[in-house]
Order: C-alpha cells, then sequence, then structure tokens
C-alpha cells in the first residue's frame, strides 16, 4: 500500500540524498548496497523453481518465481533496476582494468562479483520469473545503455561503427518482436517455447489472459475519469451523501489508495468472468492511468514532467544535450510523441489504450531523441567522447541509471510500481542529481588513488570531477604512473579516535559495511524464520529455519546467507580499496585487506545472530510450556504476532544509530549547531512524530497481520475447536475480525469479513428461543416484501442465538455500493454462501447491467440467509431492477 505517507518518504529520501551525500564513499555504498541486496532476492527465486522453499506460499511460485516479493512481476521489476546498476560497475571495473599498465587482483575479484551478481538478476528476469513488462524494461533498457556507452569511445571511427551495429541490432530486435506476436509460422511457435519468448509473445494479445483483464480495468477507468454523477458516501460513514469534489475530481483524482473504493460503480460485467469475482482493481497495471485515478489530469502532468525532466538532465549531463536545439529536439520529441500516442491509441484502438498510447509515444519520442543524438555524436569530426563537466566513471554511472529509469518506466506501465522499486528509483534520481550537478568530492588519499577514471583529465581543471575526459595519452600514463608510486609508498594509517586505542584506518568503513550486510540478513531472518514444528529452543528454531524446507533437510537458504554474506563482503570491501575508501597502501596489503574483510563479516554475523535468535525466541514464547490454546491465548498470541514490524523497525533504527556513531568524524556535515528554540522543538516533536508513526502506521500493519490469521480459524468454520467447549472456529475468527476494526476502525475490509463470518455462524447455530420461521410461500425475492419485508420490519429479534449487528450489515452493504447499492462483483458479494457462489447463476454471480440491488435490499438478503438454516428462503432467483433510494 502506498498512500500519502509513502510519497512523502520518497521525497524525504530524494532530499536527503540531495542535502547529505558529498563523498564518492557515501556513493558507493549507495550503489553497491543497491547491487548487494538484489542478490539473496535473485536466489530465492531460483530456490523456488528448485521447490526447496521452506516458506508455505498460498499459491504455484515454481512455474513463475515470485521471490521475496509474492508476486513474479514485482521480484523482476526490483531486480531489473539493479541489473543496470551493477551493469555500470561492470563497465567502470573493465574500463579500470584495460586502462591500468597493471591489473590487480582485487579489480578482478570486484569485475567477477558483479558479473555473478547481474547474471543471476538477468537469469531470474528473462526466464525464472517470465513477466513480460520487466522484459520490455530489460530490453529497452540495454539497447539505450549500450547506445549511450557507445558515445564514450573516444576514437570517432569506432564510435561510428559501434553505434551504427548497435541500431541495426536494435531493428532487430524490434522486428523479431513483431514476428513472435503476429506470426503463426513453424518457425515463431518453435521460438514460443522458449521460457523468455512464450511471454512475450502475448504481449499484444488483448482478448484472453492477463491482457484481457488490463484491457477491462482500463474500460472501468475510462468511465470513472470521464464527468459523472456523483459517488455517494454511504450511511454510517461520518460524511454520508453525494461526493463533494465530484467536479474536480477529473483534475486531482481520488487519492492514493482509494481506486477500490471508487470504481466499484464501474466495474465491467466481463472482469468477473476472468479474475476472482470477489476482487475490486485498486491498481490499473499502467503508470498512467494510476496516475490519472490517484491524482486526476494534474497529478499526470507533474508525473510525466517528472521522468521527462529526469532524462532531461541525464542525457544533459552525460553530453548528448549541449546546445539549443538539442533542449529544443528533446522536448519536442517528448510531449509531440506523448500527443500523438495517446490520440492514436484512442482512435485507432479504443480509449482504454490511452495509457499504453501516451507511455508509448513518449517511449518512442524518447528513442528517437537518443538515435538522432546518437549519429550526431557518431558523425562528430572531433576525436575524443562526450565533452561534458565529468569524469568517464561520472558519465558510466549516469548511463547506468538513465537506463535503469528507462527499464522502470517501461515495466511500470504494463505492471504496478511497488514500494521497492519507487524507493530504488527516487534514491537513484537522488544519486543522478548529485553527480550530474558535481556535488561529490573526495579527500586526499581518494585523490591520490591510482584510479585513472577519476583523474583531472586536463592541468587547467579546477576540480578533478569536472574536468572533460579526453586527455593525451602519454600524459594519462604518466599521471598514473605517478599516483600508483604514492599510493604504493603510503602505509596504512591507524586512528586513536576511541579513547587512544589504535584501531586501522579502515576501520569504521569495514563496520559501516558490516552493518549494512548486518541489516540485510536481519531482514531475511525476519522473513524465513518460522517455528511450524513448535521447537522450545530458540537455537535450534533459528538454525532449522536455515536447513530445513517442508520437513526435510536442505542448504538452499543456508546457501543463500552465506551467499549474500561473503560475496557481499568481498565486493563491499574490493571495491571500497579500488577507489581507495580505505586507505590501504596498493602493495603488499594482504594482511589489510584480510582484516578489512574479518572485520565486515564479523559484523554482519553478529548482528544477523543476535535479530535472528532474539525472533527465534519470541516464537518460542508462544509454545513454551506447552500452553493449553484456549480462545484467550489464541488471541494473545494473534496481539503479540501483530508487533512484529515493530522489531523491524527496531533494528533499523539500532543499525542507523551504530552507522550515526562509527562515521560520526568521517562524514561531512553541515555544522550550524542547535539552538534553545530548536532543541526544544525537537523535544516536542518527538513524541508526537513517534505517537503519530505508532498511530497511522504502525497500527494499519498490525491490523492486517491479526487479519490475516483469522483465515485458518474461518476456514474451520463450525467444527468445535476444544472437547467439552462451545468455541467454533467461526468464534475465532470473529474475534480476531474484532481485533482488527479496533486497530484500523477506518478499514471497510475488516467489516466485511467480519459480517461474513457473524452470518455463516448464525446459520450454523442451533436455534433457541422462538424463532420465527417463515413458510416456503415466503421467498426472499429481493423486493421488499414477503419473508425480507417481514425481516426487516420486524427486526433480527429471535434469529437464532448470535444476531449479527446491523453495523456489520450495513458494511457489508457498503463495501461494494454507491448510491447504496452494491454488484454481486463487488466485495459485498463475499457475503454470498459457498453453495451460491458455486451455483454460478445469472442472478447471484454475475453483475447485473444497467441495475443493481440496494443496500436495503442486500440487507433483507443478508438477514434471510442468516436465518436460511431454519427458514429454508429460497434466495436463487432474485429480480434486477435498478436501485433510486
Amino acid at each position: 500500500m502506498q498512500g500519502t505517507y509513502t510519497y512523502f518518504s520518497y521525497l524525504l529520501i530524494f532530499f536527503m540524498i540531495l542535502s547529505s551525500m558529498r563523498t564518492r564513499a557515501q556513493l558507493d555504498r549507495l550503489l553497491n548496497t543497491v547491487v548487494v541486496t538484489s542478490l539473496p532476492v535473485a536466489i530465492y527465486g531460483s530456490i523456488q523453481r528448485l521447490n526447496i522453499d521452506p516458506l508455505p506460499w498460498g499459491g504455484d511460485v515454481t512455474e513463475r518465481v515470485a521471490g521475496n516479493m509474492g508476486n513474479s512481476i514485482f521480484i523482476a521489476a526490483y531486480l531489473v533496476i539493479a541489473f543496470f546498476i551493477a551493469s555500470g560497475r561492470i563497465v567502470e571495473s573493465l574500463a579500470s582494468i584495460f586502462g591500468s599498465h597493471e591489473a590487480r587482483v582485487v579489480d578482478i575479484v570486484r569485475t567477477a562479483l558483479f558479473i555473478v551478481i547481474a547474471g543471476l538478476n538477468a537469469f531470474v528476469i528473462a526466464v525464472l520469473a517470465g513477466s513480460r513488462g520487466p522484459q520490455i524494461g530489460w530490453i529497452a533498457g540495454i539497447g539505450f545503455m549500450v547506445l549511450l556507452l557507445a558515445q564514450l569511445i573516444r576514437r570517432r571511427k569506432l564510435r561510428f561503427a559501434v553505434t551504427m551495429s548497435m541500431m541495426a541490432l536494435g531493428a532487430v530486435v524490434i522486428g523479431g518482436f513483431v514476428f513472435i506476436n503476429v506470426s503463426k509460422s513453424e518457425f515463431a511457435e518453435s521460438l514460443k517455447k522458449f521460457p523468455m519468448f512464450g511471454r512475450l509473445s502475448s504481449v499484444l494479445q488483448a482478448s484472453d489472459g492477463t491482457n484481457l483483464v488490463r484491457k477491462l480495468i482500463w474500460d472501468g477507468n475510462v468511465n470513472l475519469m470521464l464527468p459523472h454523477d456523483a459517488i455517494e458516501f454511504p450511511p454510517g460513514t461520518g460524511q454520508a451523501g453525494p461526493d463533494p469534489f465530484n467536479a474536480i475530481r477529473p483534475l486531482v483524482g481520488y487519492g492514493p489508495e482509494s481506486m477500490y473504493v471508487a470504481y466499484n460503480r464501474y466495474y465491467p460485467p466481463g472482469l468477473a468472468n476472468v479474475e476472482a469475482r470477489n476482487a475490486s482493481p485498486d491498481r490499473s497495471h499502467n503508470e498512467t492511468w494510476d496516475s490519472f485515478v490517484i491524482t486526476g489530469a494534474i497529478g499526470f502532468l507533474a508525473y510525466i514532467f517528472l521522468f521527462g525532466a529526469f532524462f532531461y538532465f541525464g542525457f544533459k549531463w552525460v553530453g548528448l544535450i549541449i546546445k539549443r536545439r538539442d533542449t529544443v529536439l528533446f522536448w519536442g520529441l517528448w510531449i509531440v510523441g506523448g500527443i500523438v500516442g495517446g490520440i492514436g491509441a484512442v482512435t485507432i484502438l479504443e480509449p482504454a489504450f490511452l495509457g499504453v498510447g501516451i507511455a508509448g509515444g513518449v517511449g518512442i519520442g524518447l528513442a528517437l531523441f537518443m538515435l538522432i543524438s546518437s549519429v550526431m555524436s557518431a558523425l562528430g569530426a572531433a576525436e575524443g567522447a562526450l565533452h561534458v563537466r565529468a569524469s568517464l566513471r561520472d558519465q558510466i554511472l549516469m548511463v547506468a541509471i538513465i537506463s535503469a529509469a528507462v527499464a522502470h518506466f517501461a515495466e511500470i506501465h504494463l505492471g504496478i510500481a511497488i514500494a521497492s522499486t519507487r524507493t530504488t528509483f527516487w534514491a537513484l534520481a537522488g544519486a543522478l542529481v548529485v553527480v550530474g550537478m558535481g556535488w561529490l568530492r573526495d579527500s586526499k588519499a581518494v585523490a591520490d588513488a591510482p584510479d585513472r577514471l577519476d583523474q583531472p583529465a586536463e592541468a587547467k581543471a579546477v576540480e578533478p570531477a569536472l574536468a572533460p575526459v579526453a586527455v593525451a595519452a602519454g600524459s594519462q600514463r604518466r599521471r598514473r604512473a605517478q599516483a600508483q608510486a604514492r599510493a604504493a609508498a603510503r602505509p596504512a594509517s591507524t586512528s586513536r579516535a576511541y579513547g587512544g586505542f589504535p584501531l586501522p584506518v579502515w576501520f569504521n568503513e569495514a563496520v559501516s559495511y558490516g552493518l549494512t550486510l548486518g541489516l540485510a540478513m536481519g531482514v531475511l531472518a525476519y522473513c524465513f524464520i518460522t517455528n511450524s514444528d513448535r521447537i522450545a529452543v530458540p537455537g535450534r528454531v533459528f538454525w532449522g529455519a536455515l536447513t530445513l524446507a517442508k520437513g526435510q533437510a536442505t542448504i538452499g537458504v543456508l546457501i543463500l546467507f552465506l551467499a549474500l554474506l561473503i560475496i557481499g563482503a568481498l565486493l563491499f570491501i574490493s571495491d571500497a580499496h579500488r577507489h581507495g575508501h580505505l586507505g590501504i597502501a596498493v602493495k603488499d596489503n594482504l594482511a589489510d585487506l584480510t582484516g578489512a574483510t574479518l572485520t565486515t563479516i564479523a559484523v554482519a554475523v553478529l548482528v544477523w545472530v543476535a535479530f535472528g535468535t532474539f525472533i527465534a525466541g519470541r516464537l518460542v514464547d508462544f509454545v513454551a510450556g506447552n500452553r493449553q490454546q484456549g480462545l484467550e491465548e489464541i488471541l494473545n498470541i494473534a496481539n503479540q504476532l501483530s508487533f512484529f514490524p515493530g522489531y523491524i523497525y527496531l533494528l533499523i533504527g539500532v543499525t542507523m544509530f551504530m552507522f550515526a556513531f562509527i562515521n560520526r568524524n568521517s562524514e561531512p556535515v553541515q555544522r550550524t549547531g542547535l539552538s534553545a528554540g530548536g532543541l526544544t522543538g525537537l523535544m516536542t516533536l518527538l513524541p508526537v512524530a513517534l505517537l503519530s508513526i505508532m498511530t497511522s502506521n504502525l497500527q494499519p500493519i498490525r491490523a492486517d497481520i491479526v487479519y490475516k490469521q483469522a483465515n485458518p480459524w474461518d476456514g474451520q468454520g463450525a467444527n468445535i475447536l476444544q472437547q467439552g467447549t462451545a468455541i467454533q472456529g467461526f468464534d475465532v475468527a470473529i474475534e480476531h475480525y474484532r481485533i482488527a476494526i479496533n486497530l484500523a476502525p477506518n478499514e471497510d475490509f475488516y467489516y466485511l469479513w467480519l459480517g461474513r463470518a457473524l452470518l455463516e455462524k448464525g446459520k450454523a447455530s442451533p436455534i433457541q428461543g422462538a424463532a420465527k420461521v417463515w413458510g416456503d410461500r415466503e421467498k426472499c425475492d429481493w423486493n421488499n416484501n414477503g419473508a425480507a419485508r417481514k425481516v426487516l420490519a420486524d427486526g433480527i429479534q429471535g434469529w437464532g442465538a448470535t444476531p449479527p449487528p446491523t453495523r456489520s450489515l450495513r458494511a457489508l452493504g457498503k463495501g461494494g455500493s454507491d448510491h447504496g447499492c452494491l454488484r454481486y462483483s463487488d466485495r459485498g458479494a463475499r457475503a454470498q454462501s459457498a453453495k451460491h457462489r458455486s451455483q454460478r447463476q445469472p442472478g447471484p454471480d454475475v453483475a447485473p447491467v444497467g441495475g443493481c440491488f440496494g443496500r436495503r435490499e442486500f440487507e433483507a438478503r443478508s438477514l434471510c440467509e442468516f436465518g436460511q438454516g431454519v427458514s429454508g428462503c429460497d434466495v436463487s432467483q432474485p429480480e434486477q431492477r435498478p436501485v433510486d433510494e
């Protein structure tokens, strides 16, 4: 879920990077963290394909892996961004190796590690996940990256040859894509048998499968965004009546996470035939449509301008936009492409394809600008790469970030922009600005390091990071040799910052990387540590989570953790040493490098084991002493489990504090002091902020955890859970739903399931007292007559032992209603009994066309179903008619 708080969090991350990132050590930590944290995600996808996943996912995660994300498109979308950052680091590493007269072992090690991670990411994207959106974005990003890197070649003829070759290859790829989508030949059918080509071959088909689902959702979006009668808030919500902002909804939208509420009136009936009937869309699977629905036309313009500005400044800092004509060409192609694409999609296809048309139009405009600029650069008369105020290393980095953004932009128009991909995008956007503006500065040790990619290109340059790249080869070799001689002569220094105790100069950096790795491993421990076997020893729970899967011994998860630990530590240390952040001499440095690596591993293991054992101990508390699983104990466990996300917040907070403490004297910060008024404000706002986080952030998460735990008890139905008691599965589920409602009283989803559980329990409850029994001739016919009229007139007294509260019934009617109107395909349909859902009769299962049922009629039907066990009410053939109440 991505509400207003989440969007503000993205902006906060962006501006934090702009204000605080000033050294290359900070930048490298960010980039390497993005790369390293993608490794366990990719490995976990492989574990799922091998069917040795210890976690019990609800669906199939072996054919198309979902990883830690829960959905195949999500894992691929996340890995796409990490792939391009890793690829950029590979290019930079290879440039360092080939540009140095003496390649070092550390260069080869870090290059190999980046290749391994990028290769695993590509394998999951192309084969294991099988998601078309990320695959298309991945291919598009590779095309942009290769063309941009070609412009960094110094020899004009070679640059021209590579550019033309890449364009020809791109034309072949586009032609092949069209071929496998439209051709029915034997060769095309054979290509479709490959995992990657199989999914890509159905991109242009909108008549079945998930493409049809998207098209139907977009049909509803068209009606939702066109002018229409005001949607009414149902009674009992505190704001009953028509939507006061209906007139400006096309301009401002309906707000974050509100689509599933506003969409119900415009739910296409055909969608119930291709998707779950009790599902209400909360995302459009297209970023353009999502921006229209959430923020309206104003928000759409802001979003399209955001990406346009991202690419504009990225191309400008790389060197493709230099003159005014370049600026006019870029924005002209971007704007005209979007307009032409949108109009073409609406006129040639259908209005539903507006979102894809606009995205495709701006994408084509971006590609045309890229092609034109590349040709102009390749045909340049002078030797040398793009002349910009940036080092070659910075150019490669910006190319990688731009390519990742291209892939992300393409992917979100066929999928969903999730929190992990948005967070990474905004973090990389901040890094792009910092690098492009030349705000990074290096310490003397880094400036003297023998990395030619960071050396000043011309003696007249004021700062190394702002100098042009083109230099004479002889001068470059002389400077490199001098820098290597200085670095080799420089011994590893020590620091006495800790009470006079001497520590190596690399200590702070190694501990920082250890804390980063430990945080990643702690989060993974939170995900993997379970206690389904009810073990009473925390250590055994911790070890079993690493070595057992579905009751069988396996080391898949253990390999995942060890790979992250060892590869992460080696990559962090080797990359930091190559860039001079550790202050370790170039030669005779085995002891220092070994010490830094082992320190990183030790810190990471300490954080991982400590937090993992803590989580295991909390799980052991639930089974210690063989306590009786009575209702009170079950609810207590649910309440304690709901606090587990708080432990993650605690881990993050402690790690951040330790990280800040260890680097308090090494990072460049703006020390402005803290006035008495500022200190007072801080002490006043801090508890307010913590309280706000607890109530508006953590409590909804707790509510959802409790709600999820109700599902297995709901499945027990009327079964007695303990001999000698009358406690049914319904009773336990009902109490879980009530706790969830207390934690998040504005979430109508919990009311829906509470109402359903109450109805089902009422049907299964024995008759007590003088229950009213209606004869067979008094049917529930949905017309406020017969039994339904009597139910409404007499109330619910006498209907079984546990009458449903009217609040729950109102919630059942409210969940999918506007004007008090309920369609069976909406959420309220969950109140139907299993018998009626399985019958698939036109009346109760298919959303009526041109009419719907009112909330009052729905409550009558719910009350009738509640008493069905004693009245035998027949509700299989309701009359359908429009409702005007």
